[in-house]
């Protein structure tokens, strides 16, 4: 069963990082929106780091890759299933 829950954990890893980068992204809109309309400036710091859209991508491309050798490698069918 091994297998089976690890894909499940990273489908549902995929899910939860995609949610969470969009919650970001809308938490820190947001909050920009706010700043500017306090003190009206346009200048406002960035309020996510500039690399956590390529973290996220990287989590979910190497979720991807591990869910593709858990499902067609025969080391894994030969280590788990028999």
């Amino acid at each position: 069963s091994f297998p089976r829950t690890a894909i499940f954990i990273l489908a549902a890893y995929i899910v939860v990082a995609s949610i969470d980068y969009l919650m970001a992204i809308n938490i820190a809109h947001q909050l920009r929106e706010r700043i500017v309309a306090l003190y009206g400036t346009s200048k406002v710091p960035d309020l996510l780091p500039s690399y956590m859209g390529l973290y996220i991508s990287y989590s979910i491309l190497s979720s991807i890759a591990w869910i593709i050798y858990l499902m067609k490698s025969r080391r894994v069918e030969s280590t788990f299933i028999n």
